[in-house]
Parts: C-alpha cells; sequence; structure tokens
C-alpha cells in the first residue's frame, strides 16, 4: 500500500465518521425538538391549570363569575375590573397557546380542547360582553384567529359559572 492508497483509504473513513456524525446529530436534533415539544405542552397545561385555580383559591370568584353571567350589566365597577382581569389572565394564556402553535410547538390536536374551553366561555353572556371590548388589548392574529373560531359556532357549555345563553 503506498502513500496515496492511505490518502485515499483515510478520506473514505473521514467521510463515513462525517456521515455517522450527521445521523448522530440528526437523532440529537430530533430528540430535542421532541424535549422541546413536551415541555411547551406541559408549561400550557400548568398555565391554563393556574387559571382554573386562581378561581378555586378565591372564594369570592365563583359567585362573581355567576353573577357575571348571570347578568353583566349588574356588577359593579370593583366587580367588573376584577373580571376583567380573570378574562385577561384567562385569553394571554389562550394567546400563549395560539403562539405556541403558530411556532409549531404544539400541534392542532394538543390545542383542540383549550381551543372549545375558551371558546366556551366567549359564548357566554359575560364572555360576549367582554370580548367585545377588551379584545384589542390582544395580538392582532389571535384576534383573528379567535374571530374566526367564533364565527364556526356550535359551543357547548363546558363551564359551569359560563353558561352560554341560548336566548
Amino acid at each position: 500500500m503506498n502513500l496515496s492508497d492511505l490518502a485515499n483509504l483515510g478520506q473514505i473513513i473521514g467521510a463515513i465518521a462525517v456521515v455517522i456524525s450527521l445521523i448522530y446529530l440528526a437523532l440529537q436534533i430530533r430528540q430535542n425538538t421532541k424535549a422541546v415539544r413536551s415541555s411547551a405542552i406541559e408549561n400550557l397545561v400548568h398555565s391554563l391549570a393556574a387559571t382554573a385555580q386562581a378561581a378555586v383559591e378565591n372564594e369570592h370568584m365563583v359567585p362573581l363569575m355567576l353573577k357575571a353571567n348571570a347578568e353583566p350589566d349588574s356588577l359593579t365597577e370593583e366587580e367588573r375590573v376584577r373580571m376583567h382581569f380573570w378574562f385577561i389572565m384567562t385569553f394571554r394564556r389562550f394567546e400563549g397557546v395560539y403562539f405556541q402553535r403558530d411556532l409549531g410547538l404544539v400541534d392542532a390536536a394538543v390545542t383542540e380542547g383549550f381551543e372549545r374551553s375558551h371558546l366556551s366561555i366567549l359564548a357566554s353572556k359575560s364572555g360576549k360582553v367582554w370580548w367585545a371590548n377588551a379584545k384589542e388589548i390582544f395580538n392582532s392574529g389571535f384576534v383573528s384567529y379567535v374571530e374566526e373560531l367564533l364565527k364556526k359556532g356550535n359551543f357547548k357549555d363546558l363551564h359551569p359559572a359560563f353558561r352560554i345563553d341560548r336566548g
């Protein structure tokens, strides 16, 4: 074996090593992508659960939600502000779901339940009133997304405090 043969053999071994490295990197990227998506889903679930937790832990929120949905115009100024910020908290989190989906971090299959849940709140009497007055504080792409979903209709009563007005 002469020096030229050794050089050719070295190039072949080097090429094989590059291919193996590329395969290894592809596997690492795939594993990292799964980990990032899993983390994104977990963060969404925890974030949205925190909204429900806020209602459960504050003894004034559930009666306020029931009152707001039964007769939104009867709320005092303080109650209206409290509900406004609860809605903001809830829909900022939903906006986060929208952004994560838009970035491809979560699939539509993951966000379906979040969408149904939030749209059922917006289909309620208090949700309609709030959304009409507050939607401009959100990202315009998110607002368009929600408006398109709202146009489709067919909402279900999913939250006892936010019953959908069928009249």
